[in-house]
């Protein structure tokens, strides 16, 4: 995720790079709600601390009535901050992280540029299955399930593959400890 001060420093280099990575994200809202939640957040310290003022002193009738208005005042903000908060944590994790200058750009994944190729790339007298296939088939990865949560291009690990998955993390631990 883009740190929020790297966007409003920057935000045509963001929209620029968006606009590479194709992906449709108005900054320009995100930098709204940014500045709105900094002055309800400003607000509710601000009220947060007259509060405080008032409950060190000794309560007379005025001060109980006025720190009751401060309270629902504050309520109402704390609900105000949420929704705002929500929405701009919602744009946030829609802002990707950003192409380096020198990567070609391209309309999909077939205008892909290979820079490099390691290895010999080896010839089957069969007809090579994609790993996703494979998986499927062997009931290692549930795709549709993962889609209903998490979206498109997303798989839950299951049985064998889970297992693997944490012997790998597992086994990096060790190494690293």
């Amino acid at each position: 995720m883009l740190d929020i001060k790297f966007i409003r420093q920057n935000p045509e280099i963001v929209k620029e790079g968006c606009r590479k990575k194709q992906v449709d994200v108005d900054i320009n809202r995100l930098l709204e709600l940014y500045e709105k939640r900094r002055e309800v957040l400003q607000k509710i310290e601000n009220l947060r601390h007259q509060l405080n003022i008032i409950s060190s002193q000794k309560p007379g009738p005025s001060q109980i009535e006025k720190g009751q208005q401060i309270k629902e005042e504050l309520k109402n903000l704390e609900r105000t901050f949420r929704m705002i908060e929500k929405d701009f944590e919602e744009l946030m994790l829609q802002v990707p992280n950003l192409p380096l200058p020198e990567v070609p750009e391209g309309k999909n994944e077939k205008e892909n540029i290979v820079l490099k190729t390691v290895g010999k790339i080896p010839k089957f007298n069969f007809k090579a299955k994609d790993y996703l296939d494979i998986a499927e088939t062997l009931d290692l990865i549930d795709v549709k399930r993962a889609a209903k949560t998490s979206g498109t291009r997303f798989g839950f690990l299951k049985g064998g593959a889970a297992l693997l998955e944490f012997a790998l993390i597992n086994f990096s631990l060790d190494t690293l400890i």
